[in-house]
């Protein structure tokens, strides 16, 4: 089976958010006839000091007896409101040492959409990885990024999309303006086989499940993950968009306590895990 990202392409390794010419579909490399496995993430309540907090989400194996992924998202306060500023995500077995970090990019100074910009801190890819909705200013309208070398697509599995519509994802190849819009809406020849998938019989919940195909690539099944954990903390808690000139003085006010915030904020959490 062909890996997404292969050792033998430092090209790719290289420019992992950047698609590339010649290559095969991943898709159909994947095994056939092999059931998706199912994951649960569980959206944990935040503990906050003062006005800081950090909101916490997990990745699980399908019984919720393995902890595979840990996102701590931190809050600050801003002009209009306390919001996702970045999160961490750590892998279950190398904690407190994180994996990625993650930053949200608000559109329009929305505090329900955002594009997700993450970069690999441990990982051997180390080019940020960029998610561009077709249409700006729409909350989650289809996002776009290139991983390994192809090109991906979020999408959700009804046309009239919600914030927390389910969605999937899928590799497609090209993309056409679709005629008579001029919201930026695009039409594309994605395969019809889905990689990594929301449950589309959403129930609402701290839980959610979610299903990986066969075979798909670990690390990049890895992001899928960090970026769905962060759309569902902004869902709830807004995206800190990127300070103008009016708002520098103020960010720059609140950053040395936020530092100092974010320690007592771990050690609220270290002895909270202790008494449990």
């Amino acid at each position: 089976m062909e890996e997404l990202v292969t050792k033998h392409d430092q090209q790719e390794l290289a420019t992992p958010g950047r698609a590339a010419a010649g290559l095969q579909p991943y898709t159909t490399s994947l095994p056939k006839n092999i059931p998706a496995s199912p994951y649960v993430i569980k959206t944990a309540s935040a503990i906050a000091v003062g006005s800081l907090g950090k909101a916490l989400l997990t990745v699980w194996d399908e019984n919720k007896t393995t902890e595979l992924l840990l996102f701590e998202a931190y809050f600050e306060p801003g002009p209009k409101g306390t919001k996702i500023r970045e999160a961490l995500v750590y892998r279950a077995g190398d904690y407190p040492v994180p994996a990625y970090r993650v930053i949200p990019k608000a559109r329009y100074d929305s505090q329900r959409t955002a594009m997700v910009l993450t970069t690999y801190e441990r990982t051997m890819l180390r080019e940020p990885i960029n998610e561009v909705p077709d249409r700006e200013g729409e909350n989650w309208a289809d996002r776009r990024f290139a991983f390994g070398g192809r090109r991906f697509v979020r999408k959700p599995f009804k046309k009239r999309r919600l914030t927390a519509s389910p969605e999937a994802v899928y590799e497609y190849t090209t993309t056409t303006q679709v005629q008579g819009t001029e919201v930026g809406k695009l039409s594309d020849d994605a395969l019809p086989i889905r990689l990594w998938w929301h449950d589309p019989v959403y129930k609402i919940g701290l839980s959610q499940k979610y299903y990986a195909a066969a075979g798909l690539d670990p690390l990049f099944k890895e992001y899928l993950f960090v970026a769905e954990m962060m759309k569902r903390a902004v869902m709830f808690n807004g995206a800190s968009p990127a300070p103008t000139t009016e708002d520098a003085n103020a960010q720059e006010q609140v950053e040395s306590g936020w530092k100092v915030a974010k320690v007592l904020i771990s050690l609220a959490l270290a002895l909270a895990a202790g008494s449990g």
